[in-house]
């Protein structure tokens, strides 16, 4: 008697999932599509684009101190690009990197970063925002001063230079 039962349980839920609201033709996986096609705009998020030739900060310069979160968006694939942020300390400036970087042949090259690039603390508390299949977040605890935003491809071994950006107490 149990089981049948549980059959029958099994059948209005079938029946019910079948007969949910059919005013909306939209599928799931139509749904799929259409957010791995269009990358989702994240307020508040700092908008790293990566076009394959280089990457840019969207409309940001200057952030408050505190926990930031930055959303990469890549143009050309799927991949997952690490964006980093670092301190430039001791009076450096994002140009000192870029000079760097085109001594050695670049841009991009691959260069460790000078003693004076110091790698802000990566937070792994994130949003959680929902993101094209393009996109990826990563967060940071960014302190007072000057830093640079940057990606780093694994293949080739490849440094992108992004933005200058300047962090303030608010």
């Amino acid at each position: 008697m149990r089981i049948k039962f549980i059959g029958l349980i099994g059948i209005v839920v079938l029946l019910a999932g079948a007969c949910g609201d059919s005013s909306s033709d939209t599928t799931a996986a139509d749904t799929a599509e259409t957010v791995a096609a269009e990358p989702v705009d994240a307020p508040g998020f700092v908008d790293v684009m990566f076009d394959g030739q280089g990457c840019s900060v969207e409309d940001v310069s200057e952030l408050p101190a505190g926990d930031h979160s930055f959303v990469l968006t890549n143009e050309v694939g799927t991949e997952s690009i690490p964006v980093y942020v670092v301190k430039l300390i001791d009076g450096h400036t994002y140009q000192d990197l870029v000079d760097i970087q085109t001594s050695l042949g670049g841009p991009p090259t691959f260069m460790p970063m000078p003693e004076w690039a110091v790698a802000e603390l990566r937070s792994f508390d994130l949003a959680g925002i929902s993101l094209a299949e393009n996109q990826h977040e990563y967060a940071y605890s960014l302190e007072e001063g000057a830093h640079a935003v940057y990606v780093r491809l694994a293949t080739p071994s490849a440094i992108h230079l992004c933005a200058p950006l300047n962090v303030v107490l608010s």
